[in-house]
């Protein structure tokens, strides 16, 4: 058993390389963007803000590749991710780096697959990094992470839920965060927990709709929700799987409107899920629950879209800034560091802190890794990991399923799955404990009510 040591991992290092997509960013990058930014550092020393006498202590650096969609529409959830590792960078380079030397973060845009399969050839093949890192996107991470199992290099997601990621049992890939399936079922035990608000009298008269977008994430999130339906006994009113370049969703929301459901999930990332919520206000579908998550329904982005139009609305999450206390003891800590670094609150309240403790672990196995450039040696020393839930920044804690698992390097101890709601321009936990002074609103008011 690994020393439960809550160190971090990574550093900037500016490195422009002349037609590559590369990006850098020093670790204070206050002037930086949460939208379709690409390089927006300064010349930080390194990133960090670690005293020049204590950088003198380093014996060389440790390079690892970061593959973020850093331009294009997904770049604000980039930048959140690039802010939440810089900070676990800066931790980790304040208590001696990774067995003595700097660790240092190379990020790369992929801002999708055959980018980020670009970036990952060019990181291994002229960067030589033995650690890839990201990503952010499941698409993306499908395809760099079968590029990196083919090139025995070791591999660990932050931020991608999809399950099939891990199904495919891979040596050399690890996952900090929880599965899309999961935060679906998640998602259908809240609203059966519910149904007295919802005014019926047992969980399975509730009618439920499931709609989401057909990505590898989408779809697990929509296969989580559907399968838990079918534990419960219970059939949607409604489901349909839509194309991720969907520009018209109207047909859909008539058919939601028929059905009448009392609670529609939503497996959604941003761009569908504000078209599905413009067009369902546009052709008046209301229900008693609409539930998003937090890659759509979960993000200021979305909220400033709409403004008091998406007030209350429900969304499946991880711990975020509102979350009481008890639920993650370390969690205030690092958002008063965020805003103390950055000057600003996250777009992804939930994304930053995650990110945080995944680079926090990365730490961990490093420093405890033989030899921290040999796969097989990074592999073992992620398998020994062993930090107990509740004792890291966001409430996680970091035990890997190892071969044979039917998810092999999925963290076991990736929980705290909590339900967040808009109230008064601000997204608070209401489940499963709401935050202080807070008290959840369901059913969702009519869209009359909320104008």
């Amino acid at each position: 058993m690994i020393k439960k040591r809550l160190l971090a991992f990574m550093v900037v290092c500016a490195m422009l390389f002349g037609m590559t997509a590369c990006g850098t960013s020093g670790t204070n990058d206050t002037g930086g963007t949460n939208g379709a930014g690409g390089t927006t550092g300064t010349n930080n020393t390194g990133g960090t803000n670690v005293a020049s006498e204590e950088l003198q202590k380093f014996d060389g650096e440790y390079k690892i590749g970061v593959i973020l969609p850093m331009t294009g529409p997904r770049a604000s959830g980039g930048q959140d991710f690039k802010k939440g590792m810089e900070i676990g960078i800066e931790m980790i380079n304040e208590k001696g780096g990774v067995q003595g030397k700097k660790l240092v973060a190379i990020y790369c845009d992929g801002k999708d697959a055959n980018a980020g399969i670009s970036e990952a050839q060019r990181l291994m093949q002229i960067e030589k990094v033995a650690v890839i890192t990201g990503t952010y996107d499941s698409t993306v991470s499908y395809a760099v992470s079968a590029l990196c199992e083919q090139n025995k290099t070791f591999f660990m997601e932050m931020a991608s839920p999809a399950d099939s990621l891990l199904e495919r049992g891979f040596k050399y890939m690890f996952r900090m965060n929880p599965t899309a399936s999961a935060e679906g079922a998640f998602g259908v035990d809240f609203i059966l927990d519910k149904y007295k608000e919802l005014g019926v009298n047992s969980p399975n008269e509730l009618k439920i709709a499931l709609v989401g977008v057909d990505t590898v994430y989408g779809a697990s999130y929509y296969n989580g929700v559907k399968n838990r339906l079918e534990e419960k006994g219970i059939k949607p009113v409604y489901t349909e799987l839509y194309a991720p370049d969907v520009t018209d969703l109207s047909s859909m929301i008539m058919k939601l409107k028929d059905a009448k459901p009392d609670a529609t999930i939503c497996a959604s990332s941003l761009e569908d899920s504000a078209l599905l919520y413009r067009q369902a206000y546009e052709l008046g579908f209301n229900c008693k629950v609409l539930l998003g998550n937090g890659a759509g329904f979960g993000s200021y982005t979305f909220y400033n879209r709409f403004n008091d139009l998406a007030e209350y609305l429900y969304c499946t999450n991880y711990t975020i800034k509102s979350s009481p206390p008890s639920t993650a003891p370390g969690l205030q800590s690092f958002f008063e560091r965020y805003h103390n670094t950055y000057g600003q609150d996250p777009v992804y309240v939930h994304m930053t802190a995650q990110v945080c403790q995944g680079t926090l672990v990365l730490g961990e196995i490093l420093n405890a890794a033989k030899d921290m450039n040999n796969p097989d040696s990074l592999v073992e020393s992620a398998l020994s990991i062993d930090i107990e839930s509740g004792t890291m920044v966001n409430g996680w804690g970091a035990k890997f399923a190892g071969p044979g698992s039917k998810l092999p390097g999925q963290n076991i101890c990736a929980n705290n799955l909590i339900i967040s709601q808009w109230q008064n321009k601000e997204l608070w936990q209401v489940y499963p404990i709401e935050s202080e002074g807070i008290k959840i609103k369901i059913p969702l008011p009519s869209w009359d009510e909320r104008r």
